[in-house]
């Protein structure tokens, strides 16, 4: 499951989706690239992840990944994959769906250039960094930090970052790093 980047206000498919998934089929793996919601006032803040844990289910359900299911996240697809390793938020109501009892946790994580929880409220890397619109989106990535919210065992993972990068600092990968260590 590809899934791209877009900071949850737009989806970058072709560079970080599309051709993501042509590579990894050239390889001789079933790529499938998830257009998901955003988290904003018609969807809520849990739209994303509902919609990647919903193609994890259906993946699963169809009979792909019976030998692993693997998740690439770039960017803010990176967040959103490392979310799919960590806990749901009890206090969201998770959608109904045709595949229930379907694992969504990956069985293996490629993460890049994801802002883990630089965004989340009180955790932020760059001074003074004002809260991200819409009040949606920054509930979502206060409410999922998936470098402190993993479950037990988490899946192995390859993270990449680069360690100039001003708009996504390297801690994250530290942060994301230590939770999986």
């Amino acid at each position: 499951l590809v899934l791209a980047g877009g900071g949850y206000t737009a989806l970058m498919i072709g560079r970080e989706g599309v051709a993501v998934a042509r590579w990894l089929a050239g390889l001789g793996y079933h790529a499938f690239v998830l257009v998901h919601r955003f988290p904003d006032a018609r969807n809520g803040p849990s739209a994303p992840l509902d919609d990647a844990r919903q193609a994890m289910r259906v993946i699963r359900g169809d009979g792909y990944g019976t030998q692993g299911l693997g998740v690439v996240g770039l960017s803010s697809g990176g967040h959103l994959a490392a979310c799919l390793a960590a806990e749901y938020p009890p206090e969201w109501n998770e959608p109904a769906d045709r595949h229930v009892g379907e694992d969504t946790r990956p069985d293996v994580l490629v993460i890049g250039y994801a802002p883990i929880s630089t965004n989340a409220a009180g955790r932020t890397i760059i001074a003074d960094k004002p809260p991200l619109p819409p009040a949606q989106k920054q509930a979502m990535y206060d409410r999922l930090q998936p470098d402190a919210q993993l479950r037990d065992a988490p899946p192995p993972c390859f993270i990449t970052y680069a360690a100039n990068d001003p708009v996504v600092p390297v801690e994250n990968a530290r942060r994301l790093h230590a939770a999986l260590g």
